[in-house]
């Protein structure tokens, strides 16, 4: 008999606060024909994967996502589970089996996944970029390590800002300051003297939800990108590999057929190559100070101090813009830079005027009401007053 619901909710908040024990699940006994099918299921899609030979980069990611995928679902906790994994193998041996047959949505869907564009490769890839030292961050909250904003290492920088790195160029002024962030973040705004300073929790919260929005959006590269902390892809000839097979010829010679050839421009397209411009200097032309304390062993310094990272993509990359329709990336801006900037200003100088009109129509409430007790008296000499303050 199950226990009531208030019993459940609350077992559910202790277990999340971990003031007591997570339960652990106890597997069911499966049966030998249940056993069976899903072995036949194993084989057949083993089997199936197999059959790619132009890619085999494609075939052993698939086999070793598919033999991991297996493992780790040997045990099931009831049999609503169990169901809902025979179909879900099922689904993806069907998946397969018409990647066989040329079925180019399965061909593109699997590509995603194998080349890190999607899925957990593209999480490992993206944590090695994370993970580049950088400065640390200073908390929000004086006394909660928690309440740090995010970091944002110096690869992962170039790559929000750079074109062709993700979905859309970033601002840099943006990752600064994000645009969800209101006013009142700013203790000596307007807003913030009207309606008071803004929580540190929350704009902790909004700087990590607008992070993982940009992250999102990145394009990860799939080769070593050098420079002061080197960061490995895949494999160093990914990039090569892949426009080989853009060109047309698979692993094992054959030739590929158009849409084949085209779907992997589309993940050259969307596959940045990372390249670091060292600047060389020596201690004895730098004119800062020695630091204090020496590095330890371990931290990777060498002499190249400054430099920059340098995006381009493959010629042979392709960006998808419709149902059917490619055309080669690097289009040029539909707008001048001078126009796109008077714009902007003139776009910042709406919002500022509308922030003026708000916060004049605001005093003008404020201060009638101060005078005239009688808040109809008020409304009155406010619908008066309005065209002569605004």
């Amino acid at each position: 008999m199950s226990s009531p619901l208030h019993v459940q909710l609350i077992r559910n908040r202790l277990i999340r606060i971990g003031a007591i024990p997570k339960p652990k699940p106890v597997p069911i006994e499966v049966s030998n024909y249940q056993r069976q099918q899903t072995l036949a299921l194993y084989r057949a899609t083993l089997k199936e994967t197999k059959k790619i030979k132009h890619d085999n980069h494609l075939r052993d990611w698939l086999s070793k996502w598919i033999r991991s995928s297996y493992r780790k679902n040997t045990e099931v906790t009831s049999e609503k589970m169990l169901r809902t994994k025979l179909r879900r193998a099922k689904r993806e041996l069907r998946y397969l089996h018409n990647l066989n047959e040329g079925s180019l949505p399965d061909l593109e869907r699997a590509l995603r996944y194998a080349y890190a564009r999607v899925g957990p490769l593209r999480h490992e890839l993206l944590q090695r970029i994370l993970a580049q030292p950088s400065p640390p961050t200073q908390r929000l909250i004086k006394d909660n390590p928690r309440s740090a904003p995010p970091r944002y290492p110096p690869l992962l920088m170039h790559l929000l800002t750079s074109q062709g790195a993700s979905e859309q160029p970033t601002d840099p002024r943006k990752i600064s300051r994000p645009p969800t962030l209101p006013a009142r973040a700013d203790p000596t705004s307007e807003d913030a003297h009207l309606f008071g300073p803004l929580s540190k929790r929350r704009e902790k919260n909004i700087r990590w939800r607008y992070f993982g929005g940009l992250i999102k959006a990145v394009y990860v590269p799939l080769g070593t990108v050098s420079g002061p902390y080197e960061i490995v892809g895949i494999a160093p000839d990914t990039i090569t590999r892949l426009e080989r097979l853009a060109q047309g010829t698979g692993d094992d010679g054959s030739r590929l057929d158009r849409s084949v050839r085209r779907a992997y421009r589309r993940i050259l397209g969307k596959t940045p190559i990372i390249e670091y411009d060292a600047e060389e200097t020596s201690p004895q032309d730098s004119d800062e100070e020695p630091p204090a304390t020496m590095p330890n062993n371990n931290d990777q310094i060498s002499p190249t101090t400054s430099g920059r990272y340098i995006t381009q993509l493959s010629p042979l990359a392709l960006g998808s813009t419709g149902r059917g329709t490619d055309k080669p990336l690097h289009r040029p801006p539909t707008m001048p830079s001078t126009a796109a900037a008077w714009v902007r200003q003139a776009i910042e100088r709406d919002v500022e005027e509308e922030r003026q009109i708000k916060w004049k129509r605001l005093q003008r409430k404020r201060l009638l009401q101060a005078l005239f007790g009688s808040r109809e008296e008020a409304k009155n000499l406010n619908e008066v007053l309005a065209p002569d303050i605004e």
